[in-house]
């Protein structure tokens, strides 16, 4: 025969481990002495109205003890899987992080609606080398200020020719010059030509007009329309287009060809 020290219900069914009415482990129920003329007193068990209260057949709840502390242990691991599934995936994320490639910006020259200046285009890297021995590097000439010397030189030429100056005249001409039809004439065979014409017109006067001059370093070619009247023992009057190349020599536009490439009309 087993006791409940807790609530003092006795049980016949030896096989009991626990009180049926509050789960507290049963003890062997020791009677207490008793004395001669005294009587044994039973204590009944405490029956809750409308439940079986059969001993032997009834089911022996879990304590609540214990059941509190299985969830409270089952809470902490669930807890602590968690954590230990959050921190791995974390540090899965930051080694794929930090070993992706550095993206390419393949936009860098676009102009997007959102940004209409586009990133300025790199500048290329000047070589540091020197110009090679057989490779002679050009002067640098301002076109602008050549053109504008090399019309001075030509209204120079007009005025000296209508002044009857041959010297300064001649001062125009190179050393050596293509004169009309005849290449490399020295300076000394043209001189000779024009002096003939200063003999035989006592006024000369020219008009300049249309001048284009195209330049090429060191040398440029000139067309300009030019219109005379000549008097004196013989008269010639007309107009050409005509065509004077230079050439820089000595800091100065010198006259290296003189032609004429359209005749519009002479008498």
């Amino acid at each position: 025969m087993k006791i409940c020290p807790a609530c003092l219900t006795q049980y016949s069914d030896d096989t009991l481990r626990y009180c049926l009415q509050d789960g507290t482990v049963l003890k062997p129920f020791e009677p207490p002495a008793t004395t001669a003329g005294e009587t044994e007193t039973f204590v009944r068990p405490r029956v809750t109205p409308g439940t079986p209260q059969s001993e032997v057949t009834r089911v022996l709840p879990v304590p609540v003890q214990r059941q509190e502390a299985n969830t409270a242990l089952t809470v902490v691991l669930t807890a602590v899987g968690m954590l230990v599934l959050f921190a791995a995936i974390g540090a899965a994320a930051f080694i794929v992080w930090t070993n992706s490639p550095e993206p390419t910006n393949i936009t860098a020259n676009v102009v997007t609606p959102g940004n209409q200046k586009a990133p300025p285009l790199p500048t290329p890297a000047k070589s540091s080398q020197p110009p090679k021995a057989d490779e002679p590097t050009l002067p640098v000439t301002d076109d602008s200020a050549s053109r504008a010397e090399i019309e001075q030189s030509i209204y120079g030429w007009k005025s000296a020719l209508e002044s009857r100056d041959l010297n300064s005249y001649m001062g125009n001409y190179a050393a050596r010059v293509d004169y009309f039809n005849r290449r490399g004439l020295s300076s000394a065979a043209v001189r000779a030509d024009k002096a003939r014409a200063f003999d035989l017109y006592d006024s000369m006067r020219v008009n300049i007009s249309n001048i284009e001059t195209t330049i090429s370093g060191d040398t440029a070619t000139t067309t300009f329309d030019k219109e005379w009247a000549f008097g004196g023992r013989s008269t010639s009057s007309g107009k050409v287009r005509s065509q004077l190349t230079y050439r820089r020599i000595g800091g100065r536009w010198l006259i290296t060809g003189e032609r004429d490439i359209r005749n519009y009309n002479s008498r």
